[in-house]
């Protein structure tokens, strides 16, 4: 991961946390909803996995833009 800018190689650490906190809520709103989670938190949570989602599809976007980039470069220098 070095041969990343360092924002980049945040951009591929938030992105590696984000993808396993949505795989956890995922796991567990599967699960279906407990008696000890009332219709508004189950809604919250669900809208929550939902904006999860569209945050980690941008994150994705971000790393595969800039890892073209540096398969372009690396292509160019060859």
């Amino acid at each position: 991961m070095s041969e990343y800018l360092p924002h980049e190689q945040r951009i591929l650490a938030e992105q590696a946390e984000l993808q396993e906190r949505l795989y956890n809520l995922n796991a567990f709103l599967n699960k279906g909803q407990p008696e000890s989670i009332d219709d508004e938190d189950w809604y919250l949570l669900n809208a929550q996995a939902f904006n999860m989602r569209g945050y980690n599809y941008i994150l994705l976007a971000r790393i595969r833009k800039f890892k073209k980039k540096y398969k372009k470069d690396a292509a160019t220098n060859s």
